[in-house]
């Protein structure tokens, strides 16, 4: 059985039980309330922790791998051999902002100058890694109006749109850190754990590998065939097969879904007609 940490709440929280269920984990609704919930179809069971501790239970030895922002591994000692993968999800940046009307000029406005923000830690790193002196001040409700409050001169924090940021006369000047969801995994695996982790990575794999593709169909003109599979990218062959007409034929691949778009007008100058696209759930190669 494999022990599977991830938030209790949040972003992170719903991206990985959508993740987890594209890949076969599956957990009844009403699991998901409590701490720990046993999939259906899976040697698994999902433990719902504190958003900020799922981390810890993986170092702690409660989990045996875990689904965190890369945020978690900044004050952790997690080696790079536990970050098992990149997910793609709960993408965010962590910027610095400073008054609107400042005149900014590069970091070493900062010496000197108070930074609010809830990543104290992060932001001691970046200034000490670009020789900035300044003070910290950890906070982690209503930040963005610490400037206006005259608690600090700017503020380190996430950046989910522009209202905050008007609303506050702030604007955005550096750009810290970048997040992701990641996987981390326990140094204390044991080896039938770790057969159904490459299991499950296989699975995660396949999901991520076809994110960005298109199943893509399409009708053309039998005696252009030849130059309009030349326009088309493929994991693979094409399939090509013959139609009830025999001045038409069918090609079917797998591509890029911005590919596509870069093509399509071409495609129908060349006489394609009927172009389907449809998304893939998993892309096994």
């Amino acid at each position: 059985m494999l022990r599977i940490a991830i938030p209790s709440s949040g972003r992170i929280r719903m991206e990985s039980l959508s993740l987890l269920e594209k890949v076969g984990v599956k957990i009844n609704k009403s699991d998901e309330n409590v701490l720990l919930a046993r999939s259906t179809d899976f040697p698994a069971e999902v433990a719902f922790v504190e958003k900020n501790n799922t981390l810890k239970w993986v170092l702690d030895g409660l989990a045996d791998v875990c689904i965190c922002s890369e945020f978690s591994l900044v004050s952790c000692e997690v080696s790079h051999e536990q970050v098992i993968r990149k997910l793609g999800f709960g993408k965010v940046t962590l910027s610095l902002l400073v008054p609107y009307d400042t005149k900014y000029d590069g970091l070493r406005w900062f010496s000197n100058r108070v930074v609010a923000t809830p990543y104290p830690n992060i932001l001691q790193q970046f200034f000490k890694s670009n020789g900035v002196k300044s003070t910290v001040r950890p906070m982690y409700e209503h930040v963005y109006r610490s400037v206006n409050a005259h608690v600090a001169d700017a503020v380190m924090d996430i950046v989910y749109s522009g209202t905050s940021l008007i609303a506050e006369r702030l604007r955005e000047v550096e750009k810290v850190f970048s997040s992701e969801a990641v996987m981390v995994v326990s140094n204390i695996i044991t080896p039938s754990q770790r057969l159904i982790l490459d299991e499950l990575l296989s699975r995660i794999d396949s999901v991520i590998a076809a994110q960005s593709k298109k199943f893509v169909s399409m009708n053309v003109p039998a005696d252009k065939l030849e130059r309009i599979s030349e326009l088309l990218p493929s994991l693979c062959s094409q399939n090509i097969s013959r139609l009830m007409d025999p001045n038409w034929m069918s090609i079917s691949t797998v591509m890029d879904e911005t590919r596509l778009w870069d093509i399509v007008e071409k495609l129908r100058m060349l006489g394609v007609r009927e172009i389907i696209a449809c998304p893939i759930d998993n892309l096994i190669l």
